[in-house]
């Protein structure tokens, strides 16, 4: 099978008694020629490094991300070396993915909670510490060192990735992160104009805390309610209000379109999308797709995904899987799965074999 690299998984999704079986979902995932791997964490037999380790060990190209570990649960030359040992191991395939986890937990357990200043904080060690510098006298919100140093030697580019949830998580994610994806939100039955006075402000001051390589893209939505960003038009609507910023970009998701009105299992309206969408906003700007079947049916603006095939697009999702314009860009399945853990590796076969019959097709 043709690589598809843009395709990542969560390896051992939720609970596991047998992390084991992280070998053999390695192992499938570079079968079928995946990109990523997302390790999750948990307090049992799901620690973040021993798990990223055996990802390394048993892959030879996936990239290989923890999604996410927490940075107060251990010391940062411990997560410093963990991420400098994996990049090094693994040819640079390694991602720290960092979260602030669950304040509840972290009350019972007696550890700090996490704030947004001490990710800043502690991203800013990581990175100085993995280009060599000797951290001294450090005294900010993630805690005080009087001395950090891992090798004077190291020039070492490690990417960071944030899980974002929330609004002051999103700006956080902006000034640390690489990308990020985001629903618009909704107007409360407002209107549109009302709902915009709102959103423009704010993805203006996102868009001016982030980074100069981030991007912020706009998903479209299924339509419910005052939801904004159902049609093209209230996407195309936001970049004119932002005048076009040279980091803001779409996600399309298929089910969303198919149950906000637009049938993409015909070639003709997919066409049609899609010139709009690059008379518009420009195609350019079309950095993502999320991948997903339906449960819902045409024009319902019910945002209801299924696994892939077992939905109303069925096989004709290939039609969207298939299209010249969206091939190379990075897709993301968001379907329940099987047990409802969330897509397997079966899933992610389904949607490579579905695209590749569609393109065979013509």
């Amino acid at each position: 099978m043709e690589p598809l690299n843009e395709l990542g998984f969560y390896t051992l999704a939720g609970h596991s008694n047998s992390p084991r079986d992280l070998v053999d979902e390695v192992r499938v995932a570079e079968e079928l020629g995946l990109g990523s791997a997302f390790v999750s964490e948990r307090f049992n037999v799901k620690d973040a490094a021993v798990l990223s380790g055996a990802v390394g060990a048993v892959s030879t190209t996936l990239g290989i991300a923890t999604a996410a570990t927490n940075h107060n649960t251990r010391h940062p030359l411990v997560t410093a070396t963990l991420a400098t040992t994996m990049h090094r191991m693994t040819g640079g395939r390694f991602a720290l993915g960092l979260g602030r986890g669950f304040d509840a937990l972290f009350d019972v357990i007696g550890l700090p909670r996490v704030t947004m200043a001490q990710l800043e904080d502690f991203a800013g060690i990581m990175r100085r510490l993995w280009h060599g510098e000797m951290v001294i006298g450090h005294d900010g919100p993630a805690g005080k060192f009087t001395f950090l140093s891992q090798d004077t030697a190291f020039d070492e580019d490690i990417p960071i990735m944030l899980v974002a949830l929330g609004e002051k998580t999103l700006e956080l994610a902006g000034r640390i992160a690489d990308g990020v994806v985001l629903h618009v939100g909704s107007h409360l039955g407002a209107g549109l104009d009302k709902g915009l006075e709102r959103v423009v402000p704010a993805l203006e001051q996102v868009l001016e805390l982030s980074n100069d390589t981030t991007w912020l893209l706009l998903e479209n939505s299924a339509g419910a309610g005052g939801t904004i960003g159902r049609s093209i038009d209230e996407l195309a609507t936001i970049f004119e209000r932002l005048d076009g910023h040279p980091r803001l970009g779409v996600c399309l998701d298929s089910c969303h379109l198919y149950v906000s009105g637009v049938d993409i299992t015909d070639p003709a309206t997919l066409d049609a999308l899609l010139d709009e969408v690059d008379a518009t906003i420009g195609l350019d700007r079309l950095r993502a797709l999320h991948v997903n079947d339906s449960a819902a049916p045409l024009g319902s603006n019910r945002d209801r995904h299924e696994n892939i095939g077992e939905g109303l697009l069925g096989e004709q999702l290939g039609v969207f899987l298939g299209h010249a314009k969206l091939q190379g860009l990075p897709a993301v399945l968001e379907t329940a799965g099987p047990e409802k853990r969330g897509p397997d590796a079966n899933e992610v076969r389904k949607a490579k074999e579905l695209r590749e019959r569609a393109l065979a097709a013509g």
